[in-house]
């Protein structure tokens, strides 16, 4: 078995919901989907729908905050390590 290794990566937000001064996001992940799965838990306090998706694209460091079918945010990704 081999140890996945996790990279550091600061988020910072353009908005989450209707709040656009948010504090960045500092994380620890090993893919996209754990990444996501951390920026999600960190934006539920900023939003008020329950119906809450987030996407990450590692291809572009960006990525983006639905709530049912509205923009709920967006945000860049940023390699921690700089």
């Amino acid at each position: 078995m081999s140890a996945t290794s996790m990279t550091h990566y600061r988020i910072v937000f353009d908005r989450i919901g209707r709040t656009r001064d948010v504090p960045p996001l500092d994380a620890h992940a090993v893919d996209a989907d754990h990444l996501a799965e951390q920026i999600y838990r960190y934006a539920r306090r900023f939003l008020i729908s329950k119906d809450v998706e987030v996407w990450v694209g590692m291809d572009h460091m960006r990525g983006g905050i639905t709530c049912g079918f509205s923009n709920g945010g967006s945000f860049t990704i940023e390699d921690g390590a700089r």
